[in-house]
């Protein structure tokens, strides 16, 4: 081994314990900063239902439930087992498992396959790129979106390295698991499908049979969520709250594979974006090697995401957010770290590695702040609802979003979910759904007779509910789109 491999090696291991030093900051964060975004107290609540209702709310909230039921089993086997914990850092740690695997890929397989510069490399981009630690402390589906397609698109390397139908199965399992985990995953899934299948034409026609049968498998495993798939995207079709991509929404979305600085800075990282996927398509122009390809599909199959999204989001319905990128753009990192990994280790090779750590750097340190901020908001609300939380509080909540995040946070007061404004009834389905009190409260009357109570109506920022004229209505909370109002008798 020369000296310019020792250096790699040395400098891939050190990546790999700044990578370890990331971890202990999460760590760290988990139980000092235990924050709880809008969508989190969506997480927090409904894993405290039974299963059967988990289905059926994530359903009417355009989820598919496998994260959800990873979380809450988790939970039950703590509750099995009597082992204490604290609800919200459970839940939030257990976003950070995906982290934890693939840092262990990273180690082994990747390493192996490709040497320990890949393999550090890669640890240190999926923790500090794209946003990723945060997506690492949030009580959401996008780490374990995140890992299920970057396992899925481990297996198409087996793929094209040593073809069998197990990787194809593989690659179909976790392909699934991703969908049924975050639905953004199946885009980026069926870029995977696009350019193993280009291989397949113009390199290797015997695997077309493989091929067919991991898209019906695919199929198949999917059968069980289709249907309710399919009445989502009809309702989804009919109203959705994403905006339509504009031009600079669109540049964000290729810069989204790295930290967030500003659109300036965006344009800059589309720019680089596109020129690694130049230099991976010359590259394999050039050498026609197998890890070639897969080096230019990871690149591509992260640009062709984006695209994508774009597309559907002009045609159909809106879908393009940074989060839904979140899984292509580990698969980005995968393939840049196994392209670095394949230069000798000169000047230009140290000062682009350089640069990754001190724009990865300033993504976590970014990230840190922003995190703060988080929790110092989950603190004022979590002393509003300590404070509503009490025999002689009324809560009447407008959504069933709003009585997910928070019923068991005020189970200590009287909670209505059908309500009466003007002789206007609302009576949303949920309650139905979860088989709730159907009590009415009627705010012309029930205000003025429940003068000796706390009155809170949780209510949706951009709701065109109008409560009734005299009353007296009083903003104390905000928590993102969702606020809530105490309200009093005018007299």
């Amino acid at each position: 081994m020369d000296k310019y491999e020792n250096k790699k090696e040395l400098t891939g291991k050190i990546l790999f314990l700044i990578s370890f030093a990331g971890l202990g900051l999460m760590i760290y964060l988990l139980f000092a900063k235990p924050f709880l975004s809008i969508d989190e107290w969506f997480t927090n609540g409904l894993v405290k239902l039974g299963f059967m209702n988990i289905i059926s709310l994530t359903s009417a909230d355009v989820h598919p439930p496998l994260y959800y039921f990873i979380v809450k089993a988790v939970l039950k086997v703590f509750m099995l087992l009597n082992i204490p914990f604290n609800e919200v850092i459970l839940v939030k740690f257990i976003s950070l498992i995906p982290y934890i695997v693939l840092l262990g890929f990273s180690l082994t397989k990747i390493r192996k396959e490709y040497g320990w510069y890949a393999g550090g490399l890669f640890a240190f981009t999926v923790l500090a790129m794209a946003n990723f630690l945060t997506f690492y402390l949030t009580a959401r589906m996008y780490s374990w979106g995140l890992l299920f397609i970057v396992i899925s698109f481990i297996y198409a390397l087996d793929i094209l390295n040593k073809p069998s139908l197990k990787y194809w199965v593989l690659l179909s399992v976790f392909s699934v698991l991703g969908a049924y985990c975050f639905y953004a995953t199946a885009i980026t899934s069926i870029c995977i499908y696009l350019f193993l299948l280009l291989h397949i034409i113009f390199e290797d026609r015997s695997e077309l049979k493989n091929f067919i049968i991991s898209c019906a498998l695919n199929v198949i495993l999917y059968l069980p969520w289709l249907f309710t798939l399919i009445n989502q995207v009809s309702g989804v079709h009919k109203s959705y709250w994403i905006k339509t991509p504009t031009v600079e929404s669109s540049i964000t979305s290729f810069a989204s594979a790295f930290p967030s600085f500003g659109f300036a800075i965006a344009c800059i990282f589309s720019v680089i974006i596109l020129v690694v996927g130049a230099f991976a398509a010359k590259r394999y122009y050039e050498n026609h090697e197998s890890d070639d390809y897969y080096i230019l599909s990871g690149v591509f199959v992260f640009i062709a995401t984006v695209v994508l999204s774009i597309i559907v989001s002009l045609l159909f319905k809106p879908i393009l957010l940074p989060r839904i990128l979140v899984p292509a753009a580990g698969i980005f990192w995968l393939a840049f770290s196994i392209l670095m990994s394949k230069f000798t280790f000169n000047k230009s090779m140290i000062l682009v590695t350089l640069l990754i750590l001190v724009i990865g750097c300033a993504g976590i340190a970014n990230q840190y702040s922003e995190i703060s901020d988080t929790y110092d908001k989950t603190v004022e609300i979590q002393n509003l609802l300590d404070d509503m939380n009490n025999n002689n509080t009324i809560v009447i909540f407008d959504m069933m979003t709003k009585y997910v995040r928070f019923f068991d946070e005020l189970n200590e007061t009287q909670q209505f979910y059908k309500f009466t404004i003007d002789n206007k009834t609302y009576r949303p389905d949920y309650i139905t759904t979860l088989n709730l009190p159907n009590y009415n409260f009627k705010f012309n009357e029930d205000v003025a007779e429940n003068s000796d109570k706390d009155i809170y109506f949780i209510v949706d920022k951009n709701s065109k509910i109008e409560l009734p004229d005299d009353l007296n209505t009083t903003q104390v909370g905000e928590l993102k789109n969702c606020i809530f109002i105490k309200v009093n008798s005018a007299s």
